[in-house]
């Protein structure tokens, strides 16, 4: 916790001055020109990698970087937190683009490749469910790029399984 407070003083005192007439600008509204949905692993740091500034990114991360897909009549199937953050993005904000931004070796795609249920995780193992389709496409049709260990290949075609669950949100 020490470091988070030292973090926050420090951002404060010597970025915050850099930052002050965008925050000014940021708070009477926002424009991101995309909604970034990535896993909540700590080693992806979406602004980092994607050179990008605050505002320019509307992120939603959770585990795995998954997408609950939704029914006919456009609700969730899953929490309905992913599904908020896609309305808000794409109905209140209007991004023009969607990304999702799996990595590799993902601690969820490794628990999904191996099955381990974890007895004491029942929340995390109903949430991977959501991933069950490309573990079923990795061992049907094989891996986008055989190079990869497989639990990389799952995590490849998890992305591409997250945005056919997207295109089922109206």
């Amino acid at each position: 916790m020490r470091k988070l407070i030292e973090g926050i003083v420090e951002f404060r005192e010597k970025m915050l001055p850099h930052y002050a007439k965008q925050f000014s600008k940021l708070a009477l509204a926002q424009t991101p020109d995309a909604l970034f949905i990535t896993c909540s692993d700590s080693r992806v740091v979406p602004d980092l990698l994607v050179s990008t500034h605050p505002g320019d990114l509307f992120t939603m991360r959770n585990v795995g970087n998954l997408i609950p897909p939704a029914t006919a009549e456009g609700v969730s199937t899953g929490d309905v937190s992913e599904a908020s953050a896609i309305e808000y993005a794409v109905l209140v904000l209007k991004v023009a683009n969607i990304v999702v931004c799996g990595h590799s070796e993902c601690g969820a795609m490794k628990a999904v490749y191996t099955r381990k249920a974890k007895l004491q995780t029942p929340n995390l193992d109903r949430w991977l469910k959501h991933a069950n389709d490309a573990a079923l496409r990795l061992k049907h049709e094989g891996p986008l790029d055989g190079r990869l260990k497989p639990h990389d290949q799952l995590s490849q075609l998890n992305v591409l399984v997250q945005l056919e669950h997207l295109m089922t949100y109206p």
